[in-house]
């Protein structure tokens, strides 16, 4: 993993503003960075994992999981955190060019509309 630094990222409003996502630990392979909120109540997180391929028949795990917190607006109190995931395992010989492409897909099917529909849009449905 490269080494810690403030990831910028723009949110999703119709007028998007860039969140600074700062890192606060390091451990073990797990780093964890906060936009700088209130932990108790709405503070948005980011967590990064990375687990290492050790043998053929091991795969090397990146894993990045966002936390958003959903707080009621007339008491503050926080109700819960709607949660993304993002997960790549790569075989233990696997190819940088399958890499990328695998990348380049998850990363294209996120900026997809009707993805995007699917996951805004429809929670109703579900």
């Amino acid at each position: 993993m490269p080494t810690l630094a403030n990831l910028v990222l723009a949110d999703g409003q119709a007028s998007p503003a860039n969140v600074t996502f700062a890192p606060n630990a390091n451990s073990n392979n797990v780093w964890n960075y906060d936009d700088g909120g209130d932990p108790a109540s709405a503070q948005r997180t980011l967590t990064l994992s990375l687990t290492l391929a050790k043998k053929k028949t091991d795969f090397t795990v990146a894993t990045a999981v966002f936390r958003v917190p959903y707080v009621d607006s007339t008491t503050g109190t926080l109700l819960w955190y709607d949660q993304g995931k993002a997960e790549y395992r790569f075989g233990y010989g696997s190819l940088l060019a399958k890499r990328k492409d695998l990348f380049a897909f998850v990363k294209n099917l996120h900026a997809n509309a009707d993805f995007g529909s699917l996951v805004k849009d429809r929670q109703g449905m579900l």
